[in-house]
């Protein structure tokens, strides 16, 4: 039985109110919801959990893009899911079934 969003939950949540239409990354998360602290990998992995379990209850979306530095790889970003969205989700998997 859930108790409820964490605090690194309810810190995404209100960031991603707060600014609906941004885009963060889970490093921009990490520090919203680690204030003062200096990020390390054990906050990074926390975030990605969080954002994971958000999405599953439908809260935020979420999407790779490619890192903007050289590198390789991708970053994921963190927007939040209006109810627009989710009304356009269930039309899709109505429309499907």
């Amino acid at each position: 039985m859930s108790k409820g969003p964490g605090r690194i939950m309810r810190a995404i949540i209100e960031a991603t109110e707060v600014e609906p239409k941004r885009r963060f990354t889970i490093a921009e998360l990490a520090a919203l919801a680690y204030p003062g602290a200096e990020i390390a990998h054990k906050h990074m992995v926390q975030v990605r959990a969080a954002v994971a379990a958000l999405r599953r209850y439908r809260r935020v979306k979420a999407w790779p893009v490619p890192k903007d530095n050289g590198r390789q790889g991708w970053r994921l970003c963190v927007m939040v899911k209006t109810q627009a969205d989710r009304a356009r989700e269930d039309a899709l998997k109505q429309k499907a079934a």
